[in-house]
């Protein structure tokens, strides 16, 4: 085969990244450079890379994989996988990436509420400085936006109230079990359960704008992202099964955050939650 050089190599490429709606072709029957062509202005209101910049083999690469093919793959919509891809970077800690991923959120169909309650979402799992970070570049994007802060509350419990008792619930209707933490010394052999409970279901599990079954499935990409959960990650992907997630809705989720863990960090989840799905 004969080698292109790179001026018919570029006229070809940029006649292959025109949209489906300009050439009329249902999204199904679309080569990837085509679904990229497509997906890419429509989340981030700008043509994808074709020869621009000082890496656009790289770039090209990139985003024909993520918005040419795994934006195309199952069943999520696109605002849950806007979500997951947020929580992803979030606990990767990967901020100017998270920024335009949470402007392009927008146009994936999520409002500000949820934006922010999917960060808020991984401050158990991540810890809080780096959920904190994140908000710096969740706040500016709203500000661009002229979104004011602070958003409406989504708390729904009282101060302090019952928070062991709600949490408990949560898990009940999850049908978690509990960990069993006994060989601990005293006084963490009976804190740390509470704690688990009340901080890690209640505080947050309880917050009204997402779902259970949402903040399940983001509990899962999240845990996959951090990487060193393997019984939490076992334990909530059970969780989201029990509040309504099917196996394939686990995977789809676990493959939308896979470009910003990294495919050794999916790999090792789906291992981990083999025999649920």
């Amino acid at each position: 085969m004969e080698k292109m050089n790179h001026q018919q190599y570029t006229a070809v490429d940029r006649s292959e990244e025109s949209t489906a709606i300009e050439k009329s072709i249902p999204i199904e029957k679309c080569t990837r450079i085509e679904k990229c062509g497509e997906t890419f202005p429509r989340l981030f209101e700008r043509p994808p890379v074709t020869t621009q910049g000082n890496d656009p083999e790289f770039m090209r690469i990139m985003q024909r994989y993520i918005f040419g093919e795994i934006w195309h793959v199952g069943s999520l919509s696109d605002r849950m996988r806007a979500l997951c891809e947020v929580v992803a970077m979030t606990a990767r800690h990967t901020l100017p990436a998270l920024k335009n991923h949470i402007r392009s959120a927008f146009n994936a169909g999520c409002t500000a509420p949820e934006i922010r309650e999917a960060v808020y979402q991984c401050s158990p799992f991540t810890g809080f400085p780096h959920v904190m970070e994140a908000q710096v570049v969740m706040n500016e994007v709203f500000a661009e936006k002229g979104i004011s802060v602070p958003l409406p509350g989504a708390e729904t419990m009282e101060e302090d109230e019952a928070r062991f008792e709600t949490g408990k619930k949560i898990q009940n209707e999850l049908s978690m079990e509990d960990m069993d933490l006994s060989f601990l010394p005293e006084p963490y052999n009976r804190w740390l359960p509470y704690a688990l409970t009340a901080y890690g279901m209640a505080d947050f599990g309880s917050r009204s704008v997402l779902s259970l079954k949402e903040r399940e499935l983001l509990n899962v990409v999240i845990l996959a992202a951090v990487g060193d959960g393997g019984h939490l990650l076992k334990l909530h992907a059970q969780a989201a099964l029990s509040s309504g997630n099917t196996p394939e809705e686990i995977v789809c989720a676990l493959v939308q955050g896979s470009p910003y863990m990294g495919l050794p960090k999916l790999l090792g989840a789906v291992e981990i939650i083999k025999e649920l799905l």
